[in-house]
């Protein structure tokens, strides 16, 4: 009997398909972790624009509340199930529809942002992880958590990050959260008292392979081969939400961005966080 030993990953534990598919190390062993001496990084300067754009599939929502968006994603990624019913879904009584939407098994859900939260479960799809801080655009809009329409029997966290910044407290939170999320099978709703926008970039660090992850996206920048609507609220050359200029014959649209966690994506994650400054 020949015995091989472990190869080891940076924390000295073996390298093992269990912990890459968990997100916790690359094949190589390195580790989607926050040093204990991370404390809170602010966003530099030279990242902002980058980080303005799209980090996974783009839904674009011309309706401006991310119905439409979260309808098309959530039924392209088997989400839900359209069935006809007797009765018309409230969602879609405009459109003179009589579809309700119904869960299907799937793959692990992580929402960041109120609007995109709200508008998953006004659709009866709810997230295994929400992260929300009660503002939507940087204003308040919702009191508590139940506001947006989380019910039942969920785990309710609170975390402190200041807007512009990552903190380790904010990492260590999301990551126990996820990890024990998984394991018992409820869902749960980290609150931010600050700001959430870049616990996107926390929520891949941190979660499984395979994963899903959605956002929303404000504005970002569409090329001249995406024709422009005279009824769309976004206008050519106009930018009301990025501070990065639109050149004439472009425009800004909104919507919602849809990430599927692979190891690549979360190194793009880690390839962002090293650069956050102290």
């Amino acid at each position: 009997m020949i015995l091989v030993p472990w190869v080891l990953a940076r924390d000295k534990a073996p390298i093992h398909s269990i912990r890459i598919r968990s997100g916790e190390i690359d094949r190589e062993g390195k580790l989607f972790k926050l040093p204990p001496n991370w404390g809170v990084r602010q966003l530099p300067k030279s990242l902002r624009s980058e980080l303005k754009q799209p980090m996974g599939e783009l839904f674009i929502d011309t309706s401006h509340n991310h119905e439409e968006a979260v309808r098309e994603f959530s039924i392209k990624y088997g989400l839900i199930n359209q069935k006809k019913l007797t009765h018309p879904d409230p969602l879609l009584r405009r459109e003179g529809n009589s579809i309700r939407y119904t869960l299907y098994a799937r793959r692990f859900l992580i929402s960041v942002g109120d609007a995109v939260s709200d508008a998953l479960l006004k659709i009866g799809v709810t997230p295994d992880v929400s992260i929300v801080d009660l503002q939507i655009q940087r204003k308040q809009v919702y009191k508590k958590v139940t506001e947006i329409g989380f019910r039942g029997d969920f785990v309710l966290e609170k975390v402190e990050n200041p807007a512009g910044t990552v903190s380790y407290e904010g990492f260590i939170r999301l990551i126990r959260l996820i990890r024990r999320i998984r394991h018992i099978g409820k869902s749960a709703v980290l609150q931010v008292d600050g700001e959430e926008d870049l616990f996107t970039l926390l929520a891949l660090f941190s979660a499984p392979l395979g994963s899903l992850i959605v956002y929303g996206q404000p504005g970002t920048i569409r090329s001249p081969a995406m024709p422009i609507d005279n009824q769309s609220p976004e206008r050519e050359g106009e930018n009301r939400y990025s501070t990065v200029p639109v050149e004439v014959g472009y425009r800004m649209v909104s919507g919602i961005v849809l990430i599927e966690v692979t190891e690549e994506k979360k190194q793009l994650a880690r390839k962002y966080l090293e650069q956050f400054e102290k």
